[in-house]
């Protein structure tokens, strides 16, 4: 596993849009060669999707690249305007937002709005496909998972409160390998209770 951060620009709403959209029906988990093993227990559908990434993926500096397939687990979103926030949401009712997130177990994406286009940061524990267009910042990260300390449901520095009984929210220290000096904290789903 090689931890990976790295940054990206994406020049419109709608970009940022097809990227969630990628990203929220997969993880970073497995090699093009492992691809079609994994293909053949997805519906007809899914395995389709999976073969056309994995067959526009292999021109790509060899087969053995990780590359994002499709995962059963779903992704979690929290979004910001300048007058509001979504809470912690599996659907985006509203799109799109100034800011905002996208995580599930193994990555999380981040966004910002810079003049009409997108500054994106991609938070993951392993390394996505070249082909993902994600300029590396750093080249030796260590990841520590934790659970989250959340707030009470009745917290009144939120007026609607989070409902986040579904699932158990965790974080993901990235940690510089050579100084372990904490970089960036990744809100992730603990699967493992």
């Amino acid at each position: 596993m090689n931890p990976f951060v790295g940054v990206k620009q994406v020049s419109s709403a709608g970009e940022l849009r097809q990227l969630l959209d990628n990203l929220s029906e997969s993880s970073i988990a497995q090699s093009v060669d492992d691809l079609p093993c994994h293909c053949e227990r997805q519906p007809k559908a899914k395995r389709s999707v999976n073969k056309a990434i994995a067959r526009s993926l292999e021109m790509h500096e060899g087969a053995h690249d990780p590359v994002f397939v499709q995962s059963p687990e779903s992704s979690y979103y929290f979004l910001r305007w300048h007058h509001k926030i979504s809470g912690i949401v599996t659907q985006i009712a509203e799109f799109p937002s100034p800011e905002g997130q996208m995580f599930n177990s193994q990555i999380e994406l981040r966004w910002k709005q810079q003049g009409s286009g997108y500054e994106v940061l991609l938070l993951s524990r392993v390394e996505p496909s070249p082909a993902l267009g994600f300029e590396a910042i750093g080249s030796s990260w260590e990841i520590i998972d934790r659970d989250a300390q959340l707030y009470e449901k009745t917290e009144t520095r939120f007026p609607q409160g989070f409902d986040y009984d579904n699932f158990k929210i965790a974080q993901r220290y990235f940690m510089d390998a050579q100084t372990a000096t904490v970089h960036f904290v990744a809100l992730t789903v603990n699967n493992h209770d």
